[in-house]
């Protein structure tokens, strides 16, 4: 079994995970290095930990220090400073690990969005940025488009869904929105 980190606190983009006791990290990192009878899959685990307790809010703040190209203040909404922190990390991780492939500055035009907000830029009712899902990023000639679009790719995300357009792309990895999907719009 080779995974190398499983996020409980969010369920997304896992396989398995370990439940037991044992693991030496927190309760949001499991290390794959401990490998036991009591790993799952990630449907059939439920966690006591609110979204917003100070607990939950900690575990993020430590989660945003390993990020090397991205600071949460990029993907807040406009409307809310420090939405950004809502972003699901998994999916940031896989941005972090585009980024490095991509060997250049990536600018977030849009990622976490209230639903207002959404509203108001003519977003989706059912839009992967009111999840922390989703982030546009802004792309304005065909060599850095091919680059996000390669490295992203690579960046094996499990839920493909990208939106091609003029000024940017749209990444996101809703598992609740058809995939996998490219669109140009």
């Amino acid at each position: 079994m080779t995974i190398e980190k499983a996020c409980l606190t969010c369920h997304f983009l896992m396989d398995e995970v370990c439940v037991c006791d044992k693991s030496e990290k927190c309760a949001d990192f499991v290390n794959v290095n401990h490998v036991c009878e009591h790993w799952k899959p990630a449907s059939e685990i439920e966690l006591n930990i609110p979204k917003n307790s100070y607990q939950a809010k900690k575990r993020r703040e430590v989660m945003w220090e390993e990020i090397k190209h991205f600071q949460s203040k990029e993907f807040d909404d406009k409307t809310r400073p420090g939405s950004g922190r809502d972003m699901n990390m998994d999916f940031v991780r896989a941005l972090d690990l585009m980024r490095e492939r991509v060997n250049a500055p990536l600018i977030i035009n849009s990622g976490y969005r209230s639903p207002d907000t959404n509203a108001a830029v003519g977003g989706t009712d059912d839009s992967a940025h009111t999840r922390g899902l989703a982030a546009d990023i802004k792309c304005l000639n065909s060599t850095t488009r091919s680059n996000i679009i390669k490295a992203w790719i690579l960046s094996n995300p499990k839920v493909l869904r990208m939106g091609i357009y003029p000024t940017f792309i749209h990444l996101d990895v809703d598992p609740t929105l058809p995939y996998p999907v490219i669109w140009v719009g």
